[in-house]
């Protein structure tokens, strides 16, 4: 997902923004993973 980000992302500003979010919610997913983690310990 990320290196098709990487490639559109110049070429077309829609799919930069699709980049962006991709961004942020695999952001957010690793935070979630880490309070998890820090959860279940």
């Amino acid at each position: 997902m990320i290196g098709k980000s990487v490639q559109l992302g110049p070429k077309r500003e829609g799919h930069a923004v699709d980049g962006v979010r991709d961004g942020v919610a695999a952001a957010l997913a690793r935070f979630v993973a880490r309070l998890r983690a820090s959860v279940v310990r």
